[in-house]
């Protein structure tokens, strides 16, 4: 199995300007830092699937 996972950071919004509390529902997310996760996962007694992409 492959994985390509985006890492975007998520912040929480301060809404206490605007009067309001943010109980963990409201987020905003950045474009920066931003990267990119990728992984392979396999079994050891699993047969060969042959070439479907290059291993990293």
């Amino acid at each position: 199995m492959r994985l390509s996972l985006p890492n975007k950071h998520h912040f929480l919004v301060d809404l206490s300007p605007f009067g309001l509390e943010n109980d963990n529902e409201v987020y905003f997310a950045a474009d920066r830092p931003y990267g990119l996760i990728e992984a392979v996962v396999t079994r050891d007694d699993a047969s060969d699937a042959g070439f479907t992409w290059p291993a990293w």
